[in-house]
């Protein structure tokens, strides 16, 4: 947040009269500001962002990578060295999410070979440069990225570096500079010559002289009558509400100091408040001056950079794209469950006759879900409730959670669930284990798998289990013999989000 002020001051300075000298012309779209909330959702992969990946790797990447990844595109003959073949592992640019996600969004350019010609002589030939994909919808190249990932069985042993997903991280929070305008931005901070210093000079005289003085000392002739009296530039020890920078002075310029009488020059073309900001820093005794650092114009370039606001659309439309999403933020939920953390003392047979009795007419035989279940309500027009699979992804988290989860939300709201919350311990352990049991996708582990000082231990012990009748708790895992509830092996498909209800 250091530099948020000088980034909405920028942004709105620069973006106000004289914007298409600064923002490159085009329709790049990078992921400004996404928040560490929405940066998470984009480097967890779901069936959804998978196959969305595929159909946008289709259009975009298998020309050269080849339709299966193997390298082998109609255009991959024109490159040397040849495209990465993905099938295989082959991720030049590194395999973690966020390396193949800069080098689709931002470019890359190989290590490139260094050979010994017939004169002895070291030749050094430049790696082939992957091509940027700005103009494509940030959303689809973290789903490419993870389709990518998801071609080749070695990507899951291959994570980002610390720094690289710092970087990720500050990005998601600042926003990414864009190259072109960090080059534009580090030219205006720079005074141009005498001519644009002549320029300053005449429009100081007509705008500004009037109160801080033909010297730039604050004392025009209106001076007397502002409170607080205008800024003295040539002050040693003053202190500036936006700094003496170019940066600072051309903010000021743009948008005012509220509470004063320093209005804002918005009106005037952009070139006209550098020519400005220019002069009057010729006012500025060298031990007052700051210069604009790197950090300043990074700043000011990540809020340039960021893509304009989208039109508004309608609330019908808003809504359907809403109810679209909803499988792939629900398979994001289940993914945070972590793997089942079944009871070692879970009768699956218990808790199939608890399902039976309590699930079984929502979720189905076996949890394979129903189309419609209801009616609800008193009046029409009745709730129908389209209820998805269960999988053991579901029943993900210990017994407790998996209870907690399945006494609240749409299940609290239905007349029918009050038996389930007088379940015994027992029963709750052995529904779970039964749910974990189900097919699909999902890791299933037993308590004794456990380490011994595992949070699970301390957090979930005996002492803090609930009496039969309440929602049980995973109790203190211990070296035992794996139960008979040990689920078979799942397949690795991804999960199915259910629907309203969910485990």
């Amino acid at each position: 947040m250091k530099y948020m002020n000088l980034k909405t001051g920028l942004a709105t300075a620069i973006l106000v009269g004289g914007a298409l000298t600064l923002i490159p012309v085009g329709h790049e779209v990078e992921a400004q500001g996404i928040g560490l909330r929405k940066l998470d959702q984009m480097l967890t992969p779901t069936s959804s962002t998978i196959e969305r990946g595929a159909k946008v790797y289709a259009t975009q990447c298998a020309q050269c990578h080849g339709a299966n990844g193997q390298g082998n595109g109609p255009m991959a003959a024109e490159f040397e060295p040849a495209p990465g073949g993905f099938a295989a592992g082959n991720y030049k640019y590194g395999g973690g999410p966020v390396s193949i996600y800069n080098a689709i969004s931002k470019g890359q350019l190989g290590a490139g070979t260094t050979t010994t010609n017939e004169a002895g002589e070291t030749v050094t030939t430049p790696g082939a440069k992957h091509p940027a994909f700005p103009t494509v919808a940030y959303q689809d190249r973290w789903a490419v990225a993870h389709y990518i990932r998801s071609l080749s069985p070695v990507a899951k042993t291959l994570t980002d570096s610390a720094a690289l997903t710092k970087q990720a991280e500050f990005e998601a929070v600042n926003g990414v500079c864009n190259d072109k305008v960090k080059t534009t931005i580090s030219e205006k901070v720079k005074p141009l010559g005498e001519d644009q210093i002549t320029k300053g000079k005449e429009l100081y005289a007509a705008n500004c002289a009037s109160c801080h003085g033909e010297a730039g000392a604050g004392d025009g002739a209106a001076a007397a009558a502002l409170n607080p009296p205008p800024r003295n530039f040539t002050q040693a020890d003053a202190k500036w509400t936006n700094n003496s920078s170019p940066l600072g002075i051309f903010k000021t310029l743009a948008n005012g100091v509220a509470g004063t009488s320093m209005a804002s020059y918005a009106s005037l073309p952009e070139e006209e408040r550098w020519a400005l900001t220019h002069y009057v820093r010729t006012f500025v005794p060298d031990q007052a001056k700051v210069d604009s650092t790197e950090d300043d114009v990074l700043a000011a370039c990540r809020s340039l950079s960021a893509p304009a606001k989208p039109p508004s659309i309608p609330v019908a439309m808003a809504m359907k794209a809403l109810v679209e999403d909803y499988g792939n933020q629900r398979e994001l939920e289940i993914s945070k469950y972590g793997p089942a953390i079944i009871h070692k003392d879970a009768q699956t047979a218990v808790g199939q006759n608890a399902y039976t009795q309590n699930c079984a007419s929502c979720h189905g035989t076996a949890g394979a879900g129903t189309k419609a279940h209801g009616p609800y309500g008193a009046f029409p027009p009745y709730m129908y409730i389209q209820v998805g699979r269960l999988t053991p992804a579901m029943a993900g988290g210990t017994t407790q959670e998996f209870a907690d989860r399945s006494l609240r939300g749409v299940h609290a709201t239905l007349p029918d669930m009050s038996a389930a919350s007088h379940l015994s311990k027992a029963e709750w352990k052995g529904l779970h284990a039964y749910v974990a049991s189900f097919d699909g996708n999902g890791e299933v582990i037993t308590a004794d798998q456990l380490p011994v000082n595992s949070e699970t231990e301390g957090a979930e012990g005996d002492a803090a289990q609930p009496e039969d009748g309440q929602p049980s708790g995973q109790e203190a895992p211990a070296a035992q013999p794996a139960p008979a509830a040990q689920p078979a092996e799942k397949p690795s498909a991804p999960a199915q989000p259910a629907a309203e209800g969910g485990e």
